[in-house]
Formats: C-alpha cells, structure tokens, sequence
C-alpha cells in the first residue's frame, strides 16, 4: 500500500472513533494534518511530468551495414542494423540532420573502353581507393569480377534526390550505441563472419530518391571506344525512352558494335509503375517507345529509396569496434575481401595481323606484329584475334602454301582439297562455329590472268563482300570464327 492510500485508510479510522470533549482539540489538529499530508501526496503525484512520447522518423538505412562490391552501394548491397538508430534519436535528436529538399532529374554518365575503365571512372566519382565497382548489366547478381577486354560498357542515371539524411557524431560516441547483435558477434565471432553479415562499411551518411539507369556493353571495332560506347547507350535513350540529349553520332559508329546488351531499371518511387528489363539489341527490336514520366512522377518522400552514399557517409566498420585487436583482424579481413574483389581483365586474345604485297597484290597472316614478313610483305594491321594455343572448342588453323601461285591458303582441313598447296603448318586456333563473341571470318579467292600471266591470292576478312567488288574475287565459305 503507498503513502497516499495508507493516510486515507488512517483518516477514515479516525473519523469513526468517538471522541471526549476533552481531547476535541486534539482530534481536530490531528485530522488536520492527516488530510494536509492527504493533499500533498496527491498533488505531488498530478505535478510528476508525463513521459515525453518521440516520435521516431523514417531514418531507412541509416545506421546499417553495407557490402560496397555489391550492386554499387543500393538497398541490395545493405546487410543488417550495426547501429541502434532509434535509441540513438532519442537521446541524440540534433545529432541526425535530414535534409529533405529535392533534387530534381539530374544525370550521372559513364562511358568506358573496358570493364576496368569503367571502374576507375566510378570510383574516382565516389572516391574510393579500388576499383571494385563493376558494370552490371543484369537483376541476375553475380560475383564475377573477370571481364572480356573486347566489350565496352556505358552507364546512364537520371537521379531523384528527395531526402539526405547523416550523423553527426564520432566513431567513439557511434560505439555506445551499436546494436546488442553486433556487440554479441563482435565479442563471439569471426572477421570474417562480420563482413559476411555486416559487409564492410558502416551507412553513416545516405541520399534517398529514386534512380532510372540504363547499362550498356557491347563488342567493337571503332578505335575510339569509348565514343562507341556513348553512342552505343544513346540511340536506345534517344529512341526508346525519348530522352533529349545533346550528342549526336553518326549510325556508322554503331553499326561497328557487336553483341549488344542493354538493361535498364528503376529504383524507389512506385514500384507498379517501375520497370526492369534485359534486352539482347543485337537480336531483338524494341517496338514502340517507353514512358518513365509516371515513374518519375511517383517518386517522392515516401517511396524514397537508398539509392547514394554521401561524401564521408561509409565508415569500415572496423572503426566502430572498441577492441584493437578484434579491430585490427576486421580491418585485415576487409583489406583483403575488397583486393580480391577489384575488377580485372582477361587478356586479350592474340591479334592476327595481315600483311600485303602490293608488288605481287598477294595476302598473308601472322600472329607476329613486326614491320615486314618474307621480305616484301607489309604490316597492314590486325583483322582480327584468335587463340595462340589450343583450348576448349578452338581447332587448329593451318597454313598451306603453292610456290608455283605464290599464295598462301590457311583452313581448318588438315587435308585439303588443294593441288600444289605444301603444308606449312599451325598458325593459329580459332572457332568452328560462332560462340559467344566471335564473328565469322570469310574467305575470297583471287584468280585472273593478265598479259599472258596468273595471279592468285586468298584473302580473310570479318566483312562480308566481294573485296572492292571485283569480279575476279570470288567467295568461297566461312572459313572459321575469330574475335572481331
């Protein structure tokens, strides 16, 4: 029984009691006092102040953990909660700022030579050290991080900033309010487990909106390839999303691209109204145009998603755990995990080079790039690639020659059907038939006499046409498939 309902019960047996006039007085001062006492107590309790109610706001993921080689910091790249935010809000309301002006519809461009250019370029926009970010060009996630020298991959954002959100305060104040879980895990498991579960940075610092992105990659045989990735990207934006842009290109730069892949996606706003798409230009036509109008319309406060990191707003976690040795373990783990991770190139696959007579007008290829080869013949420069070494589902190529027509044949039959031509032997590898990659390499054969005299060559090339449309130039077949 509490203080106040005690007194009451005290005052109610009193007033029941039958006193004497003698000691009336007394009776009356104690009564006095018992309901004095009464009154107090119940004032004091209406004067206790009321739990002050705070109401927590949409902080989305602040505060998490965030594997950065993964989908190049977005919502799927986030793993679990490191820092108790709610808590944090309570007791440190000024310390989060939100800043909830809009940015409107600006665009973010990329246009890179290889897979690795395309990751140097991104990460000197995000300034991260490696070059981890990779093209991606499908929902499907994949870790691959090898990528063909031979594609060229372009990037096109159009950016919906709705609300940025960060914390002000130190990594030492951040570590009295990590989550119970990551304390736990800290205490109990491995570094390896943490980058698994935590990824490799802390969101300390985020921009939340809506993203529309198109991705582009496709094979080439324009010199300049980053102008051939940029025009690539822009007649599809030009033609299928209607997009007002400023370059303009010339449809003989595109038509030099090969193996054309387009993806495009959006992120935050109304998801009914979004769309994700994988599209292979090279053998499908998209009809009619797409309209991103409603999209963009839906994208606001309360559709925001993760879709950027602010300058400053990773932190590795490592540097939120108190204990140097556990620390320093993390930091190793994470230094290693993001080396393996960078972006690399295969090798390029070796050139075949085609030399030319133009004394004899005759034709001969070689994988070896010096100036002249049997003392006449010129370095025109490579026609294409292939392999230098026999690997799964290339053949040989070999080399026949006829000193009697001074001309070189070179075709996958080891036994040819070709009177006077000695063999010679390998050159090169390549395909029997297309693979993903490759295109095909025709084969002409060059016959005429002239004053009393024949002349005979054979000529290779990844352009289908009779060679300056002579008539004395004859198409004979596909005699292989090569890289362009």
């Amino acid at each position: 029984m509490d203080l106040s309902n005690y007194l009451k019960q005290k005052a109610k047996n009193l007033l029941s009691y039958t006193f004497y006039p003698k000691y009336s007085a007394v009776f009356v001062k104690a009564t006095f006092f018992i309901i004095s006492i009464i009154a107090l107590t119940g004032c004091s309790k209406a004067l206790e102040p009321e739990p002050v109610k705070i109401n927590i706001p949409n902080l989305n993921k602040l505060g998490y953990g965030n594997d950065i080689t993964r989908d190049n910091i977005s919502a799927s790249s986030t793993t679990s909660p490191i820092i108790d935010v709610e808590s944090f809000y309570r007791n440190n309301r000024d310390r989060i700022i939100i800043d909830s002006s809009s940015k409107q519809g600006y665009s973010d461009e990329i246009y890179a030579e290889n897979a690795l250019d395309y990751a140097l370029q991104f990460k000197a926009k995000v300034k991260f050290g490696l070059p981890i970010f990779k093209p991606i060009l499908s929902a499907s996630y994949s870790d691959t991080r090898t990528f063909s020298s031979k594609e060229v991959y372009s990037r096109y954002k159009v950016i919906h900033e709705r609300k940025r959100i960060h914390i002000n305060a130190t990594n030492e104040f951040l570590q009295k309010y990590l989550t119970n879980s990551f304390k736990e895990d800290i205490a109990t498991q491995s570094a390896e487990y943490i980058v698994k579960n935590y990824g490799t940075h802390l969101l300390k610092g985020i921009v939340l909106g809506g993203i529309f992105e198109a991705s582009y990659s496709a094979q080439t045989s324009n010199s300049n390839r980053r102008v051939a990735a940029q025009a690539g990207i822009s007649i599809p934006l030009k033609n299928f999303f209607k997009f007002n842009l400023s370059s303009s290109f010339d449809v003989s730069i595109v038509q030099k691209n090969t193996n054309e892949h387009l993806y495009f996606k959006t992120t935050g706003g109304d998801p009914s109204v979004g769309f994700q798409k994988e599209v292979n230009l090279s053998s499908s036509n998209i009809s009619g145009t797409i309209d991103i109008n409603g999209w963009q319309q839906s994208v606001n406060k309360a559709t925001a998603e993760l879709i950027d990191v602010q300058e400053n707003g990773l932190i590795p976690i490592n540097q939120l755990i108190a204990d140097p040795i556990k620390a320093k373990e993390v930091e190793n783990y994470i230094a290693q995990y993001l080396l393996d991770r960078q972006v690399t190139l295969e090798p390029l696959p070796p050139a075949v080079f085609e030399y030319y007579d133009y004394n004899l007008g005759r034709h001969a290829y070689s994988l070896s790039d010096v100036p002249t080869i049997y003392g006449t013949y010129s370095n025109v420069g490579s026609v294409f690639s292939v392999q230098n070494k026999s690997i799964s589902g290339a053949v040989e190529v070999y080399e026949f020659y006829s000193a009697e027509k001074n001309d070189r044949m070179y075709t996958r039959n080891r036994n040819p059907n070709a009177a006077g031509y000695a063999y010679v032997g390998v050159t090169f590898y390549a395909f029997p038939t297309q693979i993903a990659g490759t295109v095909p390499v025709y084969e002409y054969y060059y016959e005429k006499k002239s004053n009393k005299k024949m002349y005979y060559d054979h000529y290779y090339s990844t352009t289908k046409g009779i060679p300056q449309g002579d008539p004395d130039w004859h198409y004979i077949e596909i005699a292989f498939y090569a890289y362009p």
